[in-house]
């Protein structure tokens, strides 16, 4: 199988070595600068898998998790991290990326990372979409006392026109809850749309929300429905409504109060039937009391809220929860005999905390599935250390690799040596072949640097013949600890 991989970091040398790795393998590699480059690319291609370092000087890895994650682009993310320590990158698996590597990482470790994004994407490729019939509720049939009771409260109100303000912490289930309450509405036929407020430009919000007509501004080549027109005789979603800028809180406050939306450019208001369902994992009270969120929209947005409480404190939903992780993964690809876990995973399961929430076992559970060849779940298929508060690098197998391996290595090796080198003398610490066909990327880059940095005293020159920024090299100085 031959993978589309883009390469994000900020550091050239490392995503030309990385680049010709990966075409050594037979896959096809394409490279982004930043956070800000890969989303513009990822708007126009479809990856399936996006290696991203933790900690660029942009953004870190965790936000463009996020963002990716918000705009519904389904490619596998792994992380490498060295700068970081490896715990933030555990954290990154259980917010929904694929895998994490440590830096530095062998051949061997490579090799095995993309066979195991292999197999993912050869089973998500035999995807059996779930129909109408197969809607799965998350919620529906949870034992503890606080989903009991937000049962009865949600079969209470989804029947009404009310506004619902979801609240709680990230991942608890708010998306999956507005579908249900969707699902069990006067409006259930109709449309339902969601909305990330995290990923709509405040100079572009208005547009989104309420729609524009052609000319309004530079680059409104035609009239645009906005999302509550699409929602129309449905709901529309709002996710993360406490980082709707002020001009779009005053907009949504008039249509909350009229139904009434006025779109951009237009002289004429419309008269909208959408109801809305907003949600947050910040305190919006707070927000109030800062002068950061509108006081009237809160109380019109708080009509009837409904609190989601974290998995921790409800763990005899934990079973119930798998089993329909579970299930869902049999009917979206079907096995030849059900999914189980192995008994002491499942014993993990239920003493772990799940900081994620849902959404972090949900992933768990999805991972396992893909990467299971005998439809039974085993540790060994997480992270290294996944339930433990810190992780360290797994343990590299000290086995001599094969010749094989060894030439390829030394390949890359070398032709990273070719790219990066200046025009400078040689170096009296220079290693044997041998010993450099063996040097892990990061012991290859630290050399590097104090190579050129003992020749050129200018960090200025010494960043342009490394081809990196100042800011960078200040970093990579720290992290290998030279003067």
């Amino acid at each position: 199988m031959n993978l589309n991989i883009l390469v994000l970091d900020d550091d050239p040398n490392i995503r030309n070595v990385l680049s010709l790795r990966i075409k050594d393998l037979g896959h096809r590699p394409k490279e982004a600068e930043s956070v800000v480059s890969a989303l513009s690319l990822l708007e126009s291609e479809k990856f399936d898998l996006i290696l991203t370092d933790y900690k660029m000087d942009d953004f870190d890895g965790i936000y463009f998790l996020n963002e990716i994650k918000n705009k519904g682009i389904d490619s596998l993310v792994v992380m490498m991290t060295a700068y970081a320590s490896i715990d933030k990158a555990v954290s990154a698996v259980k917010e929904g990326a694929f895998d994490f590597i440590p830096k530095p990482f062998n051949s061997n470790q490579f090799k095995q990372l993309l066979s195991k994004v292999e197999k993912v994407v050869s089973k998500k490729e035999k995807r059996t979409p779930l129909g109408g019939s197969q809607k799965v509720e998350y919620f529906k049939g949870l034992k503890s006392k606080s989903m009991e009771k937000l049962q009865i409260f949600i079969d209470k109100v989804a029947a009404t026109d009310a506004t619902i303000l979801l609240t709680g912490e990230s991942g608890t289930g708010k998306s999956y809850l507005a579908k249900e309450v969707h699902d069990r509405s006067k409006v259930a036929d109709g449309p339902f749309i969601e909305v990330h407020c995290t990923t709509l430009p405040s100079e572009l919000i208005e547009s989104e929300l309420f729609g524009h007509e052609k000319g309004s501004f530079t680059g409104a080549t035609k009239t645009k429905k906005g999302k509550i027109q699409e929602a129309e005789k449905g709901t529309l979603f709002l996710d993360e409504i406490g980082e709707l800028p002020p001009s779009g809180q005053a907009k949504l406050l008039r249509f909350l109060q009229e139904k009434q939306i006025d779109p951009v450019g237009s002289n004429k208001s419309l008269y909208v039937d959408t109801r809305i369902i907003a949600a947050t994992n910040k305190n919006l009270v707070d927000m109030v009391k800062k002068g950061l969120f509108r006081e009237d929209l809160y109380y019109r947005l708080n009509m009837f809220e409904c609190l989601i409480t974290p998995l921790k404190q409800r763990k005899e939903d934990v079973p119930i929860l798998i089993e329909k992780f579970l299930r869902q993964m049999e009917k979206n690809y079907p096995s030849e005999r059900p999914y189980e876990l192995e008994e002491k995973l499942r014993d993990k399961f239920y003493q772990y905390s799940w900081p994620g929430n849902v959404r972090e076992l949900k992933n768990a559970i999805e991972r396992l599935c893909y990467l299971s060849d005998d439809w039974v779940l085993k540790e060994a298929d997480l992270p290294e250390n996944y339930f433990g508060e810190e992780v360290s690098s797994p343990v590299t197998n000290n086995a001599p690799e094969d010749v094989e391996e060894v030439r390829w290595e030394d390949k890359v090796l070398q032709e990273s040596a070719r790219v990066d080198k200046p025009s400078i003398d040689g170096d009296a610490n220079e290693k044997s072949p041998a010993e450099e066909a063996l040097m892990s990327l990061e012991q290859v880059e630290k050399r590097h640097i104090k190579q050129v940095l003992e020749r050129v005293k200018n960090l200025d020159r010494a960043s342009e013949i490394l081809g990196i920024t100042t800011v960078t090299l200040w970093r990579k100085r720290k992290q290998y600890g030279i003067s």
